[in-house]
């Protein structure tokens, strides 16, 4: 995964470490995250929030409100349909708009895990690229222009389950997941590549989940029998639920890796939402990896590094502050931390694209 961020800007050198970075990108969500959002207070089936009518800062003060009480379900109408998540940050959507009676749960009470959700990809062929940057194209439609149109009709009624999964439930757990999961739609509606031979792209099951684990039924009655599959590329990644470290070769041990959005491993949420420190944990690693690599993609001649890269002597290195995270904006390196702050205030304020 990558870690830090080489930058060469007008004369100006640095890296950034990746922990700083994280510590500013959960800054900013938070500081956006002040707007009252429209509609009701949508603790009830008759009072939903009005979504389709909300700025990106609205959308954020919407979550804020239901971390406000969080046990309860909340509702939302969002183009046509009212979607609704409940006490243990399950998105589902409940039925039309304006309807008096509840649907059932998504995939008729099947838990919308990120495994289901991305078979459900796969089987509409959003795995294959031009079909990828079609959804996401339909994804971000859905956030900018917000319409009565009844959206189920499009990819079996799993796209509002999706969006409210990684833009509602998510950020819920972990202020970061909002801009890091709308990252990751501008790399797939971008078609930008990725790997050491710029020959990989970020389709929608890689996002959601790893391909060769999409079959790894925890809950079947024989597990074991699609759990010791060996995989193609062992992985480095959590090997237990505390977080130890260590290579996975089997598909059965994949669940702690997911995808490549962060929060979809088991536990990726929780472990998303610990306080970021010098030291991050697989889950806030996996957010270094997409939000280094994005600003590289914003800006020309910075360049994403893995955590084994040489560096230059007597170019600095910009590290996590503990204290203050406006702290290293001072000096020659003002400009350009000024330069990512504002880039990534605008990737919280806006559901536009913003690369490619």
């Amino acid at each position: 995964m990558l870690r830090d961020l080489y930058v060469a800007d007008k004369g100006y050198k640095a890296y950034i470490e990746g922990a700083y970075l994280l510590q500013l990108l959960e800054a900013r969500v938070e500081k956006a995250a002040k707007e009252t959002p429209p509609g009701g207070n949508g603790q009830a089936r008759t009072a939903p929030f009005l979504v389709d009518t909300m700025t990106a800062p609205q959308w954020l003060g919407m979550i804020q409100a239901q971390k406000q009480n969080a046990n309860i379900p909340y509702y939302m109408n969002w183009n046509g349909r009212r979607l609704a998540i409940n006490g243990r940050l399950y998105v589902y959507d409940d039925g039309k708009a304006g309807s008096a009676a509840p649907k059932d749960e998504w995939n008729d009470g099947v838990p919308p895990t990120y495994r289901e959700l991305a078979r459900q990809v796969v089987q509409l062929k959003l795995n294959e690229i031009k079909n990828s940057q079609k959804f996401s194209q339909k994804l971000r439609v859905m956030f900018e222009k917000g319409q009565a149109d009844d959206v189920t009709a499009s990819y079996g009624g799993m796209l509002p389950t999706l969006a409210g999964a990684m833009f509602l439930a998510e950020p819920r757990r972990n202020w970061r997941a909002w801009p890091i999961n709308w990252m990751l739609v501008d790399f797939a509606e971008s078609l930008t590549p990725y790997g050491s031979k710029a020959d990989k792209h970020f389709t929608w099951d890689k996002i959601l989940w790893h391909p060769e684990a999409l079959n790894v039924d925890s809950g079947a009655e024989n597990p074991s029998v699609t759990a010791r599959v060996l995989i193609k590329k062992p992985q480095t990644g959590p090997i237990d639920g505390a977080g130890n470290m260590g290579v996975i070769d089997y598909a059965g041990g994949l669940h702690r890796v997911g995808g490549k959005m962060p929060a979809s491993p088991t536990g990726g949420g929780a472990q998303g939402g610990v306080a970021v420190t010098a030291n991050l944990n697989y889950i806030q690693q996996k957010e270094v990896s997409i939000l280094v690599r994005w600003l590289a993609a914003r800006n020309n001649g910075w360049t994403p590094m893995r955590a084994g890269d040489p560096r230059k002597v007597g170019i600095p290195a910009l590290a996590f502050h503990p204290s203050d995270v406006y702290g290293r904006m001072k000096g020659d390196a003002k400009p350009i931390l000024e330069k990512i702050r504002d880039d990534i205030d605008a990737r919280v304020t806006t559901f536009a694209k913003m690369i490619g």
